[in-house]
């Protein structure tokens, strides 16, 4: 797979001057201070930001590129996640980074509707340690409509969760994903993308004009 940040950065260094071009790279890359947000300021702007969290600590990154329902959020001191149909497919900027993400088959979550007993192969590559070619299987189990708060706001979603089996590691880690079940968007996950790292948590930010709860 072309690796999917890469393909961005192109796109945005494409427009840009050859002046600017390095400081477009930096920032794209690294962030800069200013471009903190605050999560109050993110939900004026809805879904042009998500919330990770990662252990004890918690970033707003902003959407900074799309290609269908491929998105690169860019945060700052260099993390940089990209997302596809909801799904981590590749993170840079933390101790552990997944630096690609093969499908074998078709990601469930990228359908109309999703069932249990649906299955997904993946074949992962990480850094540091190169770690490459290492093979995920899944199992899905739709559990249900829940009642959750997504950063404020109360939203009633389907719970799927997805057993994943790290084949080289004799590991396996349960996915979380809870997601409107009309546009199959994924509102709120957690997710271990790598055998023995901490699960990462995304929560797409809601605009602030609705559905608040007071």
């Amino acid at each position: 797979m072309i690796n999917l940040l890469v393909v961005f950065l192109a796109v945005f260094l494409v427009s840009c001057t050859a002046d600017s071009k390095l400081a477009v790279l930096k920032t794209a890359l690294f962030g800069t201070k200013g471009d903190l947000v605050s999560l109050e300021q993110a939900k004026l702007h809805g879904d042009a930001f998500i919330q990770a969290t990662l252990g004890k600590n918690k970033a707003v990154l902003e959407k900074k590129g799309q290609a269908g329902q491929v998105i690169y959020w860019q945060g700052i001191g260099g993390v940089a996640i990209v997302t596809k149909y909801g799904r981590v497919v590749q993170l840079i900027g933390i101790d552990v980074e997944l630096r690609r993400s093969s499908f074998v088959n078709s990601d469930p979550l990228s359908r109309n509707s999703i069932s249990t007993g649906a299955s997904l192969t993946r074949i992962l590559d990480y850094m540091p340690n190169y770690l490459y070619d290492i093979k995920a299987k899944s199992k899905f189990t739709v559990v249900g409509r829940q009642n959750i708060t997504v950063l404020g706001f109360r939203k009633s979603l389907l719970k799927v969760q997805e057993i994943v089996a790290f084949d080289n590691f004799k590991v396996k880690r349960t996915n979380t994903y809870w997601l409107d079940p009309a546009t199959m968007l994924v509102w709120k996950s957690r997710q271990y993308y790598a055998p023995h790292a901490k699960p990462i948590i995304l929560e797409r930010v809601h605009l602030s004009s609705a559905g608040a709860i007071n």
